[in-house]
């Protein structure tokens, strides 16, 4: 499961509303969190247009960074410090664009670049109405 975190990843939170017509398999990762499986984000964003949904990219990126003993432990430490900030409440997908991995004294250190992306219905993020799971505004 952990050795799913890698560049092109896309994490979607539990309960995201989508379209019956948009089926995507997903495998849990982080409490309250899935690793959407065998379609990448591109692919995604276009089945959700087909239907007049929206996948947000925001551009902004967000990094961390994590030890541990080996790298798939150290990805999962470092997923979790970017599920945990405060932005997140607002976002229900996030996409991992790239993975960097180090060994220093048998330890490994993975950092993690990301961004924010979210699955609606409609082309204005966090319209009146929108699926927004938190509903929280930006």
């Amino acid at each position: 499961m952990v050795d799913l975190i890698q560049s092109g990843i896309l994490l979607v939170k539990d309960g995201t509303a989508a379209p019956e017509s948009v089926v995507f398999e997903r495998q849990p990762c982080l409490k309250g969190w899935s690793i959407v499986l065998g379609l990448p984000a591109s692919g995604l964003e276009r089945k959700l247009s087909q239907v007049g949904w929206t996948l947000f990219y925001l551009a902004a990126e967000i990094n961390s960074s994590a030890w541990g003993r080996n790298e798939a432990q150290a990805a999962l430490k470092a997923v979790r410090r970017l599920l945990t900030r405060k932005d997140a409440r607002k976002f229900n997908c996030l996409q991992i664009t790239e993975v960097r991995s180090k060994r220093w004294l048998g330890i490994t250190r993975v950092h993690l670049v990301a961004h924010w992306r979210h699955i609606q219905k409609g082309p204005v993020l966090f319209q009146p109405g929108s699926s927004n799971t938190s509903g929280a505004a930006p």
